[in-house]
Formats: structure tokens, sequence, C-alpha cells
């Protein structure tokens, strides 16, 4: 389920994932 909803909130927010990169 983890995995599942990691891939719907990368891709509802592409943004955040320069953000999670950065940290």
């Amino acid at each position: 389920s983890m995995a599942m909803e990691s891939a719907k909130e990368t891709r509802y927010c592409a943004v955040c994932n320069d953000y999670a990169s950065g940290t």
C-alpha cells in the first residue's frame, strides 16, 4: 500500500519529487 501511495503522491506533485531529492 505504501508503494502504491508513494507513486500516487509523486505523480500528484511531480515538483515535490525535486524537494524530496534535495532532502
